[in-house]
């Protein structure tokens, strides 16, 4: 891994080196993997092929084995690299609702979103989902600026499209999904979801939680940026 070097108004020649420095200790960690327990550990030192605490555990099945419903096995190319929201247009069913709070222009991101528990009662078989049925809520300012670049809500039609054949040829409990071809095609190659998700313009609500966040700030200016955070509660629509 190489860093490259940047303005010495970011940081200095000595600070680069050691970033280096560190940079090339964590490419030259060496993982050894422990068959019996599953577990890929750095440095670690095996006995007989075996992690030291897994050569004395006799417990059976072990933990991370799959007779013990604890692998998951390897992540198949075809479901890796997924966003949240793409995660979300193929699920058969949401276990939380995310609540985002945008703020800003489109220079950076900060705080967190809030997860609500949801009372699941079924499946879905049609996929993908609608965007607007998506079970996320947007909170913007009345006159905020656009934020169609808003990056948690890019999504790219030919990843969901893989992700979902895979599934349906590959997990059983995906074999019965009947793949929406009309709401396949209607979402973007490599776009923005964002106008097609439920969004609540209150300056407001921005207001009351933006004092939130103030009492905990310490004083750094944010400048333009987009902040996702915690609120109280969900608004009523």
């Amino acid at each position: 891994m190489h860093v490259r070097s940047t303005s010495s108004t970011t940081i200095s020649e000595d600070d680069h080196k050691v970033l280096q420095k560190f940079r090339n200790k964590m490419d030259n960690i060496q993982y050894n993997t422990c068959l019996e327990y599953n577990e890929w550990i750095p440095d670690m030192t095996l006995i007989m092929g075996k992690y030291r605490h897994c050569y004395n555990d006799k417990k059976i099945p072990k933990k991370f084995f799959a007779d013990n419903n604890m692998d998951p096995g390897e992540v198949p190319d075809e479901l890796q690299g997924l966003t949240n929201i793409e995660e979300m247009l193929i699920a058969q069913v949401f276990m939380v609702m995310s609540v985002y709070r945008l703020r800003g222009g489109q220079n950076g991101y900060k705080g967190n979103v809030i997860n609500f528990l949801h009372d699941v009662r079924e499946f879905t078989r049609h996929l993908p989902r609608n965007p607007s049925s998506l079970d996320v809520l947007v909170v913007r300012r009345k006159l905020a600026n656009d934020i169609s670049g808003f990056r948690d809500f890019i999504i790219h039609r030919k990843k969901i499209a893989k992700a979902l054949y895979w599934l349906k040829a590959n997990n059983p409990y995906y074999e019965d999904i009947i793949i929406d071809d009309e709401i396949l095609k209607s979402l973007p190659q490599n776009g923005s979801i964002i106008n097609q998700i439920h969004q609540i313009k209150s300056d407001q609500i921005i207001d009351e939680m933006d004092d939130i966040s103030n009492k905990n700030k310490n004083g750094h200016d944010e400048g333009n940026a987009i902040t996702r955070s915690f609120v109280p509660a969900i608004p009523s629509m």
